[in-house]
Protein backbone atom coordinates (compact mmCIF):
# COMPACT_ATOMS: atom_id res chain seq x y z
CA UNK A 1 0.00 0.00 0.00
CA UNK A 2 1.53 3.21 -1.21
CA UNK A 3 1.05 6.23 1.19
CA UNK A 4 -1.06 8.76 0.33
CA UNK A 5 0.62 12.21 -0.96
CA UNK A 6 -0.91 15.30 0.73
CA UNK A 7 -2.88 17.47 -1.55
CA UNK A 8 -0.98 20.59 -0.67
CA UNK A 9 2.98 19.26 -1.09
CA UNK A 10 1.72 17.35 -4.57
CA UNK A 11 0.62 20.88 -5.78
CA UNK A 12 3.80 22.31 -4.72
CA UNK A 13 6.04 19.54 -6.12
CA UNK A 14 4.54 19.01 -9.74
CA UNK A 15 6.38 21.86 -11.12
CA UNK A 16 9.62 20.78 -9.83
CA UNK A 17 8.76 17.36 -11.23
CA UNK A 18 7.87 18.34 -14.41
CA UNK A 19 11.36 20.64 -15.04
CA UNK A 20 13.16 17.62 -14.14
CA UNK A 21 11.16 15.26 -16.33
CA UNK A 22 11.76 17.73 -19.48
CA UNK A 23 15.21 17.81 -18.64
CA UNK A 24 15.88 13.98 -18.54
CA UNK A 25 13.92 13.52 -21.75
CA UNK A 26 15.84 15.96 -23.71
CA UNK A 27 19.12 15.65 -22.42
CA UNK A 28 21.68 14.76 -24.73
CA UNK A 29 25.55 13.61 -24.48
CA UNK A 30 27.62 15.83 -26.09
CA UNK A 31 31.90 15.78 -26.06
CA UNK A 32 31.89 18.30 -24.19
CA UNK A 33 29.33 17.28 -20.82
CA UNK A 34 31.44 13.75 -21.84
CA UNK A 35 34.62 14.99 -20.80
CA UNK A 36 33.29 17.18 -17.65
CA UNK A 37 31.35 14.58 -16.45
CA UNK A 38 34.23 11.50 -17.21
CA UNK A 39 36.66 14.13 -14.91
CA UNK A 40 34.49 14.53 -12.12
CA UNK A 41 33.95 11.07 -12.32
CA UNK A 42 37.66 10.16 -11.92
CA UNK A 43 37.94 12.38 -9.42
CA UNK A 44 35.12 11.03 -7.38
CA UNK A 45 36.86 7.35 -7.87
CA UNK A 46 40.54 8.78 -7.03
CA UNK A 47 38.84 10.41 -3.38
CA UNK A 48 37.21 7.57 -2.43
CA UNK A 49 40.00 4.84 -3.23
CA UNK A 50 42.87 6.94 -2.39
CA UNK A 51 42.42 10.04 -0.12
CA UNK A 52 40.00 8.49 2.12
CA UNK A 53 41.49 5.62 3.27
CA UNK A 54 45.11 7.21 3.58
CA UNK A 55 43.00 9.45 5.82
CA UNK A 56 41.49 6.97 8.20
CA UNK A 57 45.05 5.11 8.02
CA UNK A 58 46.84 8.32 9.36
CA UNK A 59 43.93 8.14 12.25
CA UNK A 60 44.48 5.45 13.31
CA UNK A 61 46.79 4.68 15.98
CA UNK A 62 45.34 1.55 17.45
CA UNK A 63 47.14 -1.52 16.67
CA UNK A 64 45.02 -4.23 14.64
CA UNK A 65 46.46 -7.57 15.84
CA UNK A 66 42.99 -9.59 15.19
CA UNK A 67 40.54 -11.43 17.55
CA UNK A 68 40.30 -9.69 21.13
CA UNK A 69 39.84 -13.11 23.70
CA UNK A 70 35.60 -13.43 24.84
CA UNK A 71 32.63 -14.83 24.70
CA UNK A 72 29.20 -13.52 23.48
CA UNK A 73 26.16 -15.52 24.45
CA UNK A 74 22.41 -14.66 23.75
CA UNK A 75 18.66 -16.65 23.90
CA UNK A 76 15.85 -15.61 21.76
CA UNK A 77 12.22 -16.26 23.60
CA UNK A 78 9.09 -15.82 22.16
CA UNK A 79 6.21 -15.84 24.88
CA UNK A 80 3.35 -14.64 21.79
CA UNK A 81 3.50 -15.96 18.30
CA UNK A 82 4.38 -12.12 17.25
CA UNK A 83 6.36 -11.09 19.82
CA UNK A 84 9.90 -11.84 21.23
CA UNK A 85 12.58 -10.93 23.87
CA UNK A 86 16.36 -11.15 23.00
CA UNK A 87 18.63 -11.48 26.06
CA UNK A 88 22.01 -11.72 25.42
CA UNK A 89 25.85 -10.54 27.31
CA UNK A 90 29.51 -10.59 26.03
CA UNK A 91 32.32 -10.51 28.29
CA UNK A 92 35.82 -9.54 26.83
CA UNK A 93 39.38 -9.97 28.53
CA UNK A 94 41.08 -6.12 28.07
CA UNK A 95 44.29 -6.23 25.98
CA UNK A 96 44.63 -2.34 25.39
CA UNK A 97 45.43 -0.14 28.56
CA UNK A 98 42.53 2.61 28.35
CA UNK A 99 43.66 6.16 27.99
CA UNK A 100 41.22 7.30 30.55
CA UNK A 101 42.86 4.40 33.04
CA UNK A 102 38.85 2.84 33.55
CA UNK A 103 39.99 -0.36 32.08
CA UNK A 104 43.48 -2.26 32.81
CA UNK A 105 44.80 -4.97 30.38
CA UNK A 106 43.73 -8.43 32.09
CA UNK A 107 40.61 -7.00 33.34
CA UNK A 108 36.93 -8.38 31.99
CA UNK A 109 35.11 -5.93 29.93
CA UNK A 110 30.66 -7.15 30.73
CA UNK A 111 27.77 -6.48 29.09
CA UNK A 112 24.40 -7.71 29.60
CA UNK A 113 21.91 -7.06 26.84
CA UNK A 114 17.77 -7.17 26.81
CA UNK A 115 15.29 -6.17 23.66
CA UNK A 116 11.84 -7.03 23.30
CA UNK A 117 10.56 -6.87 19.86
CA UNK A 118 7.40 -7.27 17.65
CA UNK A 119 7.37 -9.30 14.15
CA UNK A 120 5.40 -10.19 11.74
Amino acid sequence: MKAPIPKALKERLTPAAQRLSGLIRDFEWTWTKAVVFSVGFSFAILISMAVIPSWWLYYADQRLDGWEPGIEVGARIAPLPHVFIDVGGWWKLVRIEDPMQRKQPGDVESKLVVAVGIGW
